[in-house]
């Protein structure tokens, strides 16, 4: 789910199809390509807590490379 957030991605299945498209560097990291169904259930139990700690750690490092923007 994060690949999606950081990616700019709109739905389910364009993080799918972004993944798909990534076959061969998904393959080297030892990953296949999600399914939609796969993902819905994951993002069923992660809790929003991880999600704002990750958006926390990465604003900070951007405010501080950009501290104009």
């Amino acid at each position: 789910m994060m690949v999606g957030q950081l990616t700019g991605r709109k739905s389910l299945r364009d993080v799918v199809d972004s993944m798909g498209a990534q076959y061969l560097r998904l393959y080297h990291l030892g990953s296949a390509k999600p399914s939609r169904s796969n993902l819905a259930r994951i993002n069923e139990n992660k809790p929003n807590e991880l999600y704002e700690q990750m958006c926390g750690k990465l604003l900070g490092q951007a405010t501080h490379l950009a501290p104009g923007h």
